[in-house]
């Protein structure tokens, strides 16, 4: 499904409740015979169509209650992924758990738990503001956004009138002021943010 930013969080989730409810029709449908319907080439070291793999457990049904969120981090040590990402969405008493599984040859630890907090962060922006347009819900929070304003230069009140701009259009105007500084070093190899625009 394609995500439209001008749709509302609510629209969204009724647009995947139909794609989830489309892929349990098909659901029986033997995945090496879509494989090899699709000509796709086999690599046994990833998976053919897709490298994020989503998903969702209902253990049992509880009363709803609407707009609670509680989001806690509980690490458990899976030492395989057959995929670069597994997400695994779990309900169960009216409560919702995410675990995440990662390719530790692609991801460090420090990435997935700060993935775990900006879609804490997303879904809060979501539950609290669900009627408004994807693209205007928060995924930063107020000391990381802080901190990127300040790493690009940006004062208290430039960043109120760039809130409404997408990231690449923000990014784009930093590195336009700031193209000769250096914006990244690995090792020998250096990046300036002219260079990474």
């Amino acid at each position: 499904n394609q995500i439209d930013p001008e749709s509302n969080f609510k629209n969204l989730v009724s647009q995947i409740q139909k794609t989830f409810a489309d892929a349990y029709d098909h659901q029986f449908y033997p995945f090496d015979l879509l494989v090899e319907n699709l000509g796709l080439e086999r690599d046994f070291s990833r998976s053919p169509i897709f490298d994020i793999f989503t998903s969702y457990q209902k253990m049992e049904t509880a009363p709803e209650e609407k707009h609670l969120l509680d989001i806690q981090n509980y690490p458990v040590a899976i030492e395989i992924s057959r995929f670069d990402l597994m997400f695994h969405f779990q309900e169960q008493t009216g409560n919702f758990s995410l675990d995440i599984t990662f390719n530790t040859d692609l991801f460090k630890e420090s990435t997935i738990k700060k993935i775990f907090i900006h879609f804490g962060n997303l879904l809060e922006s979501a539950v609290h503001n669900p009627m408004k347009p994807i693209k205007s819900l928060t995924i930063i929070g107020a000391e990381e956004q802080k901190a990127l304003f300040q790493l690009g230069g940006i004062n208290q009140y430039q960043h109120l009138a760039i809130l409404n701009k997408t990231i690449t259009g923000v990014f784009s105007e930093i590195t336009s002021t700031l193209k000769d500084n250096l914006a990244i070093r690995e090792g020998e190899t250096t990046l300036t943010y002219e260079e990474l625009d």
